[in-house]
């Protein structure tokens, strides 16, 4: 220990240097307080306490400066969400529907061709009142499946006004009606002719479902393509089901059938379903009548034009029908023949009125 004579006349003590310590760097975004910037005389001068109160006071202004690593979604518009939902179910449908409709003709080719007894050999061997000549409903339904191909091949290469009928006048229910319709065929190749009923009535219900939601997409001569491959087939399918298939099918799950005669079998009906002829009797009147208001109101020529088809159809098969059976075809036909030239006449007589009142309201204004 150093002393040292102080002017005073007394003794003071000299204390030794202190060693040097190199500081750290000053953070330019810290306070400017030295006792929070300075790591060391904080911890020399304050309690233990201390530092740690003020080491959390100041960890949230230091997390507040720092940038964030993800940025906030940018809201969309309204019409900008519902496109961009449009795009995503327009995309799904590119991929479900020409593999479903693959499926489909697929089931239908093997049902015909390969299978033992084939589709049509089932159909002529269980004869029912509604049992049409199976070579006019192939060739029926091979023009539906053509025109979904044509639907298919607009999902792809189509133009993009399109894409809202596409997307919500048909979808994904008609990839659904597709597969559906490829279980009904293997059940009926089976004879599961009940579950086949079933899966007959969902598609039925998915089919109208889709022709109601295309009436809020009138057909335009500026895209014949849409009238071509997605109207056409879905009236089409529509009337088949409700003209043929059903009633069809409807008497096959309720064993309302016979066997042909050059089966070997008893030609004649049952003692307990002799009655069900006069049942479809009135069924088929009431059906023709929906369709003649559905030919008058909407002019649909196509939907007249399968309906009378049908129809022939179902009366070229003249096994099993009794004669209310052909009267009520005939009462079919016509119907929906004069509702269809009446909804025509109406619209031409509609158009020359309108054509009259024009005329007279310019005549009217020339000579004020």
């Amino acid at each position: 220990m150093a002393l040292r004579l102080s002017s005073s006349g007394t003794l003071d003590r000299i204390e030794p240097p202190q060693p040097f310590v190199a500081l750290p760097p000053r953070d330019p975004t810290a306070s400017s307080d030295p006792s929070l910037s300075d790591p060391i005389s904080a911890s020399v001068s304050l309690p233990a306490a201390s530092t740690n109160t003020i080491t959390i006071a100041a960890a949230p202004a230091t997390d507040a400066k720092m940038p964030s690593s993800t940025a906030a979604p940018v809201p969309l518009s309204p019409d900008e969400a519902a496109l961009a939902t449009q795009q995503r179910q327009f995309a799904r449908s590119q991929i479900a529907l020409p593999i479903s409709l693959l499926v489909f003709i697929i089931t239908s080719l093997l049902s015909s061709l390969v299978a033992k007894p084939t589709m049509a050999e089932v159909s002529e061997l269980y004869l029912t009142v509604m049992t049409p000549a199976t070579k006019l409903i192939g060739l029926y339904w091979l023009v539906i499946a053509s025109l979904l191909v044509g639907q298919a091949i607009l999902l792809g290469v189509g133009p993009a006004g399109s894409q809202p009928i596409l997307v919500e006048g048909v979808g994904l229910r008609l990839a659904f009606v597709n597969l559906l319709m490829s279980a009904w065929i293997g059940c009926f190749v089976l004879r599961f002719f009940l579950v086949a009923q079933i899966i007959l009535l969902v598609v039925l219900i998915m089919v109208f479902s889709m022709w109601a939601t295309l009436l809020r997409f009138p057909p335009v001569a500026s895209r014949p393509f849409d009238f071509t491959f997605i109207h056409m087939p879905i009236r089409m399918f529509l009337a088949i089901l409700l003209q043929v298939d059903v009633w069809q099918g409807g008497l096959l799950a309720l064993r309302y059938y016979r066997h042909p005669a050059k089966s070997g079998h008893h030609p004649s009906w049952e003692a307990a379903h002799s009655t069900h002829g006069w049942i479809m009797f009135a069924i088929i009147i009431v059906v023709a009548l929906i369709n003649a208001a559905e030919v008058f109101y909407l002019r649909d020529f196509v939907f007249a034009a399968s309906c009378i088809y049908l129809v022939v159809a179902e009366t070229i098969q003249s096994e099993g029908k009794s004669a209310q059976i052909w009267i009520a075809l005939v009462l079919a036909a016509v119907m929906v023949g004069v509702s269809l030239l009446s909804s025509v006449g109406w619209s031409m007589l509609k158009h020359d009125r309108e054509g009259a009142i024009r005329l007279a309201d310019e005549e009217e204004v020339a000579r004020a």
